[in-house]
């Protein structure tokens, strides 16, 4: 009687472990379940963050267009808006996220957003403000959601309970032309060229400096830079050109506009050439500590008043391309083979229109000014200031040149 007795309690607590087993048995498949779906997230929210830094430096990119060089520079304001909704929408579908592409909506109150960044001064929060005048950033918004219909289907759907999960990253961009100097890296050559172009002279008769034929807008204007075919073409488009012109062996070099740096390259033709088609890189600036700036002063260098028909060619191979050159004053020249100093005085970008050898050591080049963004441009430091603060209003800002770089 005592073992018929036993046999029932035996089987009972048999089953009750059973039941506690198969509990545990689904809550760890649960918590299983959730760590595993959240991690799928994360995924998701890595890959859109890639997917959504690129469109915003692309479109941010945008905003510095040669349009705002021109005598009416926001007549086609809205299409360049509308170009950089395209361009990112595009860059952004070229981008998987969870093993789809990355849609955006281009509409104007979409995933695309232009405005400016302002810091609060009294909390130091960073804060994104829509605005369509004067622009200088991007915020670009990445949606996988149930709402859009797209949300990020999970691995376990009956065992966690939800069938999909929202992934929502915001990007900004921003450009800023608070430029004090250049800085290649090991990723980015500076897209400049190894010359330089007289700002100014004291010599009334010198006429053909950036001053008077750019900045004074007393330049011709026959050439312009067709962006759908990537060529340049004779036809006025409101900007105006400098003429470039060197001078031969024996003639005097104060008389030239233009002279060639010796940018560690010992002026030697072939190197010359090299950094023409390269850019600077930092070994290029080696003697200058692998960085350019002006935010102490004017910058002493070695330069040639001699374009020579080799390094010609290297011009006219670039024809079209924007690229940063420095200005100079105060050319000195010494010895009889065109050498001298000159002291850089700043910064400018622009594109060679034509080249056209005079003689085996003179050469004319027409250069026109573009706006350039380049993540190798130094601002005065890493932080945002306001537009309106003190050090913002003693920094001059550069007409030509943008340095591009994530805000978030």
């Amino acid at each position: 009687m005592k073992n018929q007795r036993q046999q029932p309690e035996k089987q009972t607590r048999r089953g009750a472990i059973t039941l506690l087993a198969v509990v545990g048995m689904v809550v760890a498949l649960g918590g299983i379940a959730l760590v595993l779906d959240q991690i799928w997230l994360d995924m998701a929210s890595t890959e859109m963050t890639a997917g959504v830094e690129a469109p915003a430096l692309a479109a941010a990119k945008l905003l510095a267009n040669d349009n705002l060089l021109k005598s009416k520079p926001f007549q086609k304001r809205d299409h360049h808006f509308e170009e950089a909704r395209h361009v990112a929408g595009d860059i952004a579908a070229q981008n998987r996220v969870a093993g789809r592409p990355l849609h955006l909506d281009t509409s104007p109150q979409g995933d695309i957003r232009f405005g400016n960044l302002t810091r609060d001064a009294a909390t130091g929060a960073v804060q994104f403000l829509e605005t369509t005048d004067s622009p200088t950033s991007v915020l670009v918004t990445g949606r996988r959601t149930r709402k859009r219909n797209n949300p990020v289907a999970l691995f376990l759907q009956g065992i966690s309970g939800t069938p999909a999960g929202d992934v929502i990253v915001q990007s900004t961009a921003t450009i800023d032309n608070r430029i004090i100097g250049i800085r290649p890296n090991k990723r980015f050559a500076v897209p400049a060229l190894p010359m330089a172009i007289l700002k100014s002279s004291a010599d009334p008769k010198q006429t053909k400096t950036w001053d008077i034929q750019i900045e004074q807008r007393l330049g011709r204007d026959l050439y312009s830079y067709d962006t759908k075919t990537n060529r340049v073409v004779l036809k006025a488009d409101g900007i105006p050109e400098i003429i470039l012109r060197s001078v031969p062996l024996g003639t005097d070099p104060q008389t030239t506009n233009i002279v060639l740096l010796d940018l560690n390259n010992n002026l030697r033709d072939e190197k010359i050439i090299s950094q023409i088609q390269r850019g600077w890189q930092r070994e290029d600036l080696k003697r200058l500590h692998g960085e350019l700036r002006f935010d102490h002063g004017l910058v002493p260098m070695k330069a040639s008043c001699v374009v020579a028909s080799p390094v010609a060619r290297g011009f006219a191979a670039m024809i079209g391309q924007p690229r940063i050159c420095p200005l100079y004053i105060n050319h000195t020249p010494y010895g009889k083979q065109g050498q001298g100093k000159v002291q850089l005085a700043g910064l400018v970008a622009g594109r060679v229109m034509s080249v056209k050898a005079i003689s085996g050591t003179e050469t004319e080049i027409v250069f026109q000014p573009t706006l350039l963004t380049t993540r190798t441009a130094l601002l005065p430091n890493n932080r945002l200031t306001n537009s309106n603060d003190e050090q913002n209003s003693r920094t001059i800002k550069n007409r030509y040149i943008y340095k591009l770089y994530l805000t978030h």
